[in-house]
């Protein structure tokens, strides 16, 4: 990982360079590009590595009660858990450009509007794959792995795991809102906060629970997140926002979906079809999930219908 980050830095560096306007003047490193972005790096950093220990203390504490096998279990299904993450991390690189730009420009009004877009698209694109892996992991699974006892050990970590990370995944938004104002110390010492409660958490449920204990922690602590830190981005940036960011932006496409996929769920029969026929009809599923929420996404609605009729 580090030799691949290495060679990205340098090909982006070559790329910004080739591409930079050529001036008259001689490029020179300036030290106080540096100290001018020292408290927002060093605010990253602290970030950053609180986020390491929030995803990896569960692993740690089990890895301790566990035996080998389960443990085993347990850390790939996390891994497939996490995979909702593959759909955030491109939508939140994509607008902090553009919130940075809007803030920059003191454009507020664009900014409420781009940021309710965004966080009814990671809704929309998130919650389908976050209840379709909650619901249908054990089929997922099976068809994936083809082992039975495989399957047993890990669908319902995984399905309890990819909840936590669809809940964590609607606060990346307000969370990349924070950043392109420069405020790092919330997220900061909120990530020292849940560590503070998930490893007694994580500790106290996976003795009682085993490795389920472990999802259940990840789950309860995301959730937690999710009810109590919009607020307070909402009461220091965008007031007046956390309702409408609540209620149209997340909970409307939520329920749309929840209710799409556990209708499917519970009158589908899949355990007779083979495995393609399975993948077809989760995936059928998960398109009219996606379909129900957008249309409980108002914002992101008429920016596609609008662009739909002018082309």
């Amino acid at each position: 990982i580090l030799i691949v980050s290495v060679f990205q830095t340098f090909t982006l560096k070559y790329f910004l360079w080739y591409y930079l306007p050529k001036g008259q003047s001689i490029a020179v490193f300036d030290k106080q590009e540096l100290k001018n972005i020292k408290r927002f790096a060093t605010g990253m950093l602290g970030i950053s590595f609180t986020a390491v220990l929030l995803t990896q203390i569960d692993k740690v504490i089990l890895s301790k009660i566990l035996s080998l096998e389960q443990f085993g279990y347990y850390s790939i299904a996390c891994s497939l858990g996490l995979l909702i993450y593959q759909i955030i991390g491109p939508i939140t690189q994509s607008y902090f450009p553009k919130f940075t730009s809007l803030i920059s420009l003191i454009k507020t009004e664009e900014l409420k509007n781009t940021y309710h877009q965004a966080s009814q698209l990671v809704s929309v694109l998130v919650l389908p794959a976050t209840f379709i892996l909650f619901f249908f992991s054990k089929e997922l699974i099976f068809i994936w792995s083809k082992d039975l006892n495989f399957t047993e050990n890990t669908w319902l970590i995984t399905s309890i795991y990819a909840f936590g990370t669809g809940m964590n995944g609607l606060m990346n938004i307000p969370y990349v809102l924070t950043l392109s104002y420069g405020w790092t110390k919330l997220a900061f010492y909120q990530n020292i906060i849940f560590l503070i409660i998930m490893a007694p958490l994580t500790f106290f449920l996976a003795l009682n629970y085993g490795a389920i204990g472990g999802a259940i922690s990840w789950a309860t602590i995301n959730t937690l997140y999710f009810l109590v830190t919009p607020t307070l981005i909402h009461n220091k940036y965008l007031k007046g926002e956390v309702v409408n960011w609540y209620w149209n932006d997340s909970l409307k496409p939520l329920i749309a979906s929840f209710i799409v996929v556990l209708i499917a769920k519970n009158y589908l029969e899949l355990t007779d079809l083979n495995s393609f026929k399975q993948t077809i009809l989760i995936v059928i599923i998960g398109c009219i999930s996606v379909f129900s929420s957008l249309l409980f996404a108002d914002n992101l609605k008429k920016i596609i219908l609008h662009k739909m009729i002018k082309s």
